[in-house]
């Protein structure tokens, strides 16, 4: 997971444990980019507006890697028009999340997109 937004961030790494899930998260592009060379996840979630890097950028430089190039992703963003979600869509998201959003969307989505949580790491 990752997003610039600290506060996010928490939130969502709350949630997504309270469910079961081993969560790493990452607060920039290259952060996540870095987390990602020793942790293979079964589902990114990665925010679309960041400073260093935007989410589709960073999800085509994840998906160059043979290891990652299968792990669905889900936009979880503020930009939520059609034209956004197109962009999201051919950058390869697997799912899109519009902030804010129930909680009970993003578990569904994530459940639906990687059902399995990984055994803790």
């Amino acid at each position: 997971m990752a997003d610039d937004d600290a506060d996010t961030l928490e939130v969502l790494e709350d949630l997504i444990a309270d469910e079961g899930a081993t969560v790493r998260s990452a607060t920039s592009a290259r952060e996540a980019l870095e987390v990602l060379r020793t942790w293979t996840p079964d589902l990114l979630l990665l925010d679309i507006s960041m400073p260093d890097m935007d989410g589709c950028e960073l999800l085509t430089l994840i998906h160059r890697k043979a290891a990652l190039r299968e792990v669905p992703a889900v936009a979880v963003t503020g930009y939520d028009d059609a034209r956004d979600k197109k962009r999201c869509t051919e950058a390869g998201f697997a799912g899109h999340i519009a902030k804010p959003f129930y909680v009970e969307t993003l578990i569904n989505l994530i459940a639906t997109l990687a059902p399995k949580p990984s055994p803790a790491a």
